[in-house]
This record gives C-alpha cells, sequence and structure tokens, in this order.
C-alpha cells in the first residue's frame, strides 16, 4: 500500500496497491463508528507470559471504555497461543473493551473513517498517517 515500508524486503517479492480505493467494491468495513483502537505487539517482543500481562495492561490502561484491541497475528496463529492471550485479556479487561476478529483488515477500514491508533512501532503508523488517521506510538515491552 506504500512504497516505504518493509525496506529491507527485495522490490521483486513486493507488490504494491496503488488503487486502495478500488478495494472497497471487496472489503465491507466492520468498525464503522469505532475509531479508538490498541494493537498489541508482536507475541516474539515477549519472551514468558508474565510479558504478554504487562503488555495488555499497558494498552487496556491508556485505552478508553469501549475501544478495540487488534491482536498482532502472533497471538492468534493458534488455538493454543490465542486462548492464552484470551484469558490474560480477559482477567486484566475492566472497561468493555472488545477484540478485533481475525477478519479485520485495520489498512482497509481507514479507506472508511480515520481510525486513532495506539500501538508499538509498526508499519500500520505509515499507513495511518497516509489515510488521514492517527497513530500514537506507546512502549509496550
Amino acid at each position: 500500500m506504500s512504497e516505504s515500508v518493509y525496506p529491507k524486503i527485495n522490490e521483486t517479492k513486493k507488490f504494491l496497491l496503488n488503487n486502495l480505493h478500488d478495494i472497497k467494491k471487496y472489503y465491507k468495513p466492520k468498525l464503522l463508528g469505532i475509531t479508538q483502537i490498541g494493537l498489541t505487539c508482536s507475541a516474539s517482543r515477549l519472551p514468558n507470559i508474565i510479558d504478554w500481562e504487562t503488555m495488555l495492561k499497558k494498552l487496556i490502561d491508556v485505552l478508553p471504555n469501549n475501544a478495540f484491541i487488534k491482536p498482532h497475528p502472533s497471538f492468534t496463529s493458534s488455538k493454543k497461543v490465542f486462548d492464552k492471550f484470551k484469558l490474560i485479556y480477559e482477567k486484566l479487561n475492566d472497561k468493555n473493551i472488545k477484540l478485533c476478529q481475525n477478519d479485520i483488515n485495520l489498512e482497509l477500514e481507514m479507506l472508511y473513517e480515520k481510525k486513532h491508533l495506539i500501538g508499538p512501532q509498526s508499519s500500520i503508523q505509515r499507513y495511518a498517517l497516509s489515510l488521514g488517521s492517527k497513530y500514537k506510538k506507546i512502549n509496550l515491552f
């Protein structure tokens, strides 16, 4: 979606989408009216389960009531990992924060509505800025 992301990947392995608004024909937004979204870091940044709890607590603390959290794909890659993630999330969630479903694509959601994203350093920050959304970077680990 942007030539500037993933600068270390060989250009021949990248496919640049330059017709983003045409994608609206195929993707139906699932977060209309939801603007506050927290992003987790990758599980690979957190050596053990207690670090998952610390990361989620930091994220939940900065999010308003009724926000959403989009887990990094590393937390949803297997049922076992996601079940552990959900147990921690449910224990800490005192703000009625919901988890995004796997089929939600935040980059495409931002084509329909500006979002306020909060999370660690991520390529989605570049997309957010180019699509008129906001990104607040926070340290989660």
